[in-house]
């Protein structure tokens, strides 16, 4: 596993898809519960509900944890540093967005529905970034493997190809692949937010700030492809790991503008996703990554911005 960076992706996706697993049985026990549970948990401060929840989720996951704190040993002695880091970053970072993944679901729930009207202070908390991660962690998260599949895959077959030197013009068109693929989360998420969150719209949140916590969950969503990069770093220097990186969570952030185009039908989306797609083939052919994704953001920031408002006296 350590070796092989295919056997570490299988791994993580595995490990994520225990971590669903946890996650859920944990929200049937509390459905389950009869309301004492939250009663008790009302009580408690945001910061302390959040540590009860890690410790429950920890409780679960601990197996995992413990096979992954051995094998981090086993490759910090054999001198793999970097999927040690890799697996670190993983397991630090699942732990602390499913705490904060129950604290979300926890609001959402019916019985608590005078949170999601209650005193500012608390309606600020709750950012639309997690709810992004609500919807493909929790609701989606089946179709979520299946595009980390996809992506995994063209990402394999792309470094297996340019694994005797780098050259960054065969692998743009297997990346191109990967972005269409995740292209989906974008579209879906704006979906789901006006139709069935549409109670953010309400929260005492700016504009641009909701903007800023949508690219957010975004760029959490696409972690596991940054971090399936870095661990090939012998053969794609990390600049590329990061500028790639770059450019998927700024493609998803443009198509998410799209949606709030006026008079954009899904042919029409499709077709400026393609077009969107042939022009990236000349962004990154130039090595403009950092410009292209630049321009991405702007445009669906002025798309975004421009449309929001407007999109919403539509569907009312």
């Amino acid at each position: 596993m350590l070796g092989h960076a295919s056997t570490l992706a299988v791994v993580l996706a595995c490990w994520s898809a225990y971590h669903i697993k946890c996650f859920l049985f944990i929200l049937q026990s509390i459905r389950e519960s009869s309301g004492a549970f939250h009663g008790q948990i009302q009580a408690r401060r945001p910061a302390v509900q959040l540590v009860y929840f890690l410790q429950a989720h920890t409780t679960l996951y601990l197996p995992v944890l413990l096979y992954s704190i051995v094998v981090m040993v086993i490759g910090l002695k054999e001198g793999a540093r970097g999927p040690v880091l890799v697996i670190g970053l993983f397991q630090a970072g699942g732990l602390v967005v499913a705490a904060v993944f129950y604290r979300l679901f926890y609001r959402l729930q019916p019985f608590t529905h005078r949170l999601l009207h209650g005193h500012r202070r608390r309606t600020r908390a709750r950012s639309p970034a997690l709810y992004v991660l609500y919807l493909w962690l929790g609701k989606k998260s089946g179709r979520l493997l299946v595009l980390k599949l996809v992506s995994f895959i063209f990402l394999f077959i792309a470094l297996v190809l340019n694994r005797d030197g780098f050259s960054n013009d065969s692998f743009i068109l297997l990346f191109l692949i990967v972005s269409l693929s995740q292209s989906v989360i974008g579209l879906e998420t704006a979906r789901y937010l006006e139709a069935n969150a549409g109670f953010v719209r309400n929260l005492p949140i700016p504009l641009a700030a909701k903007a800023v916590f949508i690219i957010f969950g975004y760029a959490l969503l696409l972690v596991p492809e940054l971090c399936y990069l870095l661990s090939n770093t012998p053969v794609i220097a990390p600049y590329y790991c990061l500028v790639y990186y770059l450019v998927l969570v700024s493609t998803l952030w443009f198509l998410t503008g799209l949606f709030y185009s006026q008079d954009m039908d899904n042919k029409g989306f499709i077709k400026v996703a393609f077009m969107q797609s042939f022009l990236s083939v000349i962004a990154l052919h130039a090595e403009a990554f950092l410009a292209w994704s630049i321009i991405l953001l702007v445009i669906g920031t002025v798309l975004f911005v421009t449309g929001y408002y407007r999109f919403e006296q539509t569907e009312s």
